[in-house]
């Protein structure tokens, strides 16, 4: 299979297949044959994929000989991924971090032609194992970031081709507009007083990290037109009119359920994730150390209101890991300070956020999710590392 070389890329945007609306699977195999410069004689594996609340896509395995290449098309002609398993991770590196630099902004031209105008770079990452480097977009809608919408590109020094691209589905709702009322200043004043900050720990390759940010269940923003504090973290718990066992009861079932067939009782409600859907209660809880969350090992459970029985569960629980105790450095003040460098760190600003899946609104907020402040010595962690 051919490789897709940076000097190729310049040529493609010029070249590519326009995206047609609703492209049939037969058009989408096409596009891609066009765009990539496929060899004929290649094998395909295939699948049709129809999310809930964006744009059906085709996931495509091409192969030929020893090389594959996977790529997702969603069927407005948008790219959803690409990976390029044939590209070398070892080898000389040709390529600076300029060079690849400047290839994954060509890039932009072939896998995100449509929207690649709204995108501005805002982080990069040098993967050793690899030999690539990896540069993040967002995007932006009338000069605001629209939180979560992220795309990557990975480019190899070795051979200054994609290894891989990961894009966003086409968005199929409404932005709202809000006049900004009051001062980023006092919205962070704000947000501090409401966000629900704290430590935890998280299982990474063995060892429990701990990490301050905000918790799973303390997501909030401020409204620029009013002040006002949104909660962006919702559990769809409905009434309990008209159930035989409510939401308090589902929770002792559950509680029960999980210390008689596991033994464990060291966990807490994470209420963010409870849903009530076709008469069952489905329940998420973490696993709690030294009176701490572990963000990634919870139980989930599912129990009918109408028995009380359980209907479904899944453990994730890391065995024979040390959980450093470090209650003793957790006073106040020292809260304070790790609440500050978090709010340094994780970009407080005005951003798009969805309130539903047909709707995003501009709040002020933090890109809370991608970044963590190390308790113990106060470094900032970002996806977890320093």
């Amino acid at each position: 299979m051919k490789k897709m070389y940076v000097l190729l890329l310049a040529c493609l945007s010029a070249t590519c297949v326009s995206a047609a609306p609703m492209m049939t699977e037969y058009e989408a195999i096409t596009y891609v044959e066009d765009m990539f410069n496929l060899p004929k004689g290649y094998s395909l594996k295939k699948n049709v994929i129809t999310p809930l609340a964006a744009l059906p896509y085709y996931s495509f395995e091409f192969s030929a000989n020893t090389a594959k290449i996977n790529v997702d098309v969603e069927q407005s002609g948008s790219i959803l991924e690409y990976n390029n398993e044939n590209v070398p991770v070892s080898g000389p590196t040709i390529f600076s971090y300029e060079q690849c630099k400047n290839a994954a902004q060509l890039a932009l031209n072939v896998f995100a032609a449509d929207y690649k105008n709204d995108l501005v770079l805002v982080d990069q990452q040098f993967n050793p194992s690899e030999n690539s480097y990896t540069f993040f977009f967002v995007k932006q809608y009338n000069g605001i970031p629209v939180l979560e919408e992220k795309i990557s590109v990975s480019i190899s020094m070795i051979t200054g081709e994609v290894a891989r691209f990961e894009g966003i589905d086409t968005y199929l709702g409404a932005y709202l507009k809000e006049t900004n009322e009051i001062s980023a200043e006092d919205a962070m004043a704000i947000y501090k007083e409401n966000v629900n900050v704290g430590v935890f720990y998280k299982v990474e390759q063995n060892v429990a990290v701990p990490m301050f940010g905000v918790l799973p269940s303390g997501t909030v923003g401020v409204s620029p037109s009013s002040a006002e504090v949104i909660e962006l973290t919702d559990a769809g718990v409905p009434a309990d009119v008209g159930l035989r066992y409510g939401y308090e009861q589902s929770i002792i079932f559950a509680k029960r359920y999980i210390e008689t067939v596991y033994g464990y009782t060291n966990i807490e409600l994470l209420e963010a994730e409870t849903r009530y859907l076709n008469g069952n209660y489905h329940l998420t809880f973490l696993r709690t150390e030294n009176g701490l969350p572990v963000i990634n090992n919870f139980i989930t459970i599912t129990i009918s209101a109408d028995t009380g029985v359980t209907q479904d569960h899944q453990v994730v629980w890391d065995n024979n890991i040390m959980f450093q105790n470090i209650g003793y450095l957790l006073s106040p003040a020292y809260i304070d300070n790790l609440t500050q460098a978090f709010m340094e760190a994780s970009e407080f600003g005005l951003y798009y956020i969805n309130i539903s899946e047909m709707k995003r609104v501009p709040v002020y907020t933090t890109n809370s999710s991608e970044v963590f402040i190390n308790p113990v010595n106060g470094s900032v962690l970002v996806n977890g590392a320093q």
